[in-house]
């Protein structure tokens, strides 16, 4: 035996231990690390970016780096490649991130849904959100008993997985969710700009601008003057290029021009007369705002009770002449 295993049983003790040792580290790496390390790197490997991680989570780049550190060192492989600029996922962590981002979606939802709802937290698209929601907070609020928390972005999409939202209205050209009101565009001018006009028909008005367009991204004019079979070149028209439909309205309310914009945006200067239609047509264009629900809220009384109190509020702020028949939207 001596001369198999060498002197004394030191050898054999060594040869034997080994796979102890071996499946010591194989218990470790199967036990669960941290939630908080886990939720740390469920957020970096979404952003793909550490810095971003951190932002949300609300912690600095060190503590997100020391975690990262702490799961490699746990599972004993690495997560990330990490070069000056940027960070990749190795296929280890390509896998641990698609099981942990469906894990955490679960994991929020199962705390919302039990959570008690003294505010909602609602998303909305910006010019909606400020140009017609906020106007009407407060009657909202006094007629449900609900109480909200609003976020107005220029982002018109929502992630309930990733964002902290009950509810979003949505601005799209699809339908998801409970499709609220269509947007449709007329052209409008202030009442002093109308009143210096030497020529008041609706084609001398477009013919003597400026057109105010309220959006580098969408063609607004285009539509508008296509469904009246003009074209801005036709017209010989002078332009007025904003950055958003908030400030395209404040532009016509100065008498710098006339705008298209949807009258659901400007229900109250036309009700006070400051604001006009320059021409009764109004055409669709294909979008929509809708009710999107995050999955705790879904068949909830707060979200029935608001989405009633949205519809016959919207119902209510499109003045009549606005109204519009299937023959005038844009195909």
């Amino acid at each position: 035996m001596d001369a198999l295993y060498g002197a004394g049983t030191s050898k054999y003790i060594d040869l034997f231990s080994r796979p102890c040792e071996i499946s010591e580290h194989r218990m470790q790496s199967q036990s669960l690390p941290s939630l908080k390390a886990l939720q740390i790197f469920e957020a970096a490997a979404r952003h793909r970016n550490f810095s971003r991680a951190a932002e949300e989570l609300h912690i600095s780049h060190g503590a997100v780096s020391k975690q990262i550190r702490a799961l490699e060192a746990h599972f004993q492989t690495s997560l990330f490649q990490r070069t000056r600029q940027t960070v990749t996922l190795t296929p280890e962590g390509e896998r641990l991130s698609r099981g942990l981002g469906a894990a955490f979606v679960q994991l929020r939802e199962a705390c919302r849904s039990i959570a008690p709802r003294q505010v909602i937290n609602l998303k909305l698209p910006m010019s909606f959100g400020d140009r017609w929601f906020m106007r009407r907070l407060k009657t909202l609020e006094a007629a449900t008993g609900l109480t909200f928390s609003i976020t107005s972005c220029w982002q018109q999409q929502v992630d309930f997985a990733h964002e902290p939202f009950d509810l979003a209205i949505v601005y799209n050209p699809e339908t998801p969710g409970s499709p609220l009101y269509e947007e449709r565009l007329v052209c409008v001018a202030s009442a002093d700009y109308l009143n210096a006009a030497p020529n008041k028909a609706p084609e001398a008005i477009l013919r003597r601008g400026p057109l105010i367009y309220p959006s580098r991204v969408q063609d607004d004019w285009g539509a508008f003057l296509e469904a009246q079979a003009l074209t801005t070149e036709a017209l010989g028209t002078r332009k007025i290029q904003m950055d958003s439909m908030s400030s395209a309205i404040q532009a016509t309310l100065g008498h710098a021009g006339i705008t298209v914009v949807d009258p659901l945006l400007v229900d109250e200067e036309l009700k006070q007369g400051v604001l006009q239609l320059v021409t009764a047509d109004a055409v669709l264009t294909g979008y929509h705002y809708a009710l999107l629900e995050a999955p705790h809220m879904r068949g909830s009384s707060e979200a029935e009770q608001f989405r009633r109190w949205l519809t016959q509020a919207l119902s209510e702020s499109l003045p009549p002449e606005t109204e519009i028949s299937a023959e005038e939207a844009i195909q």
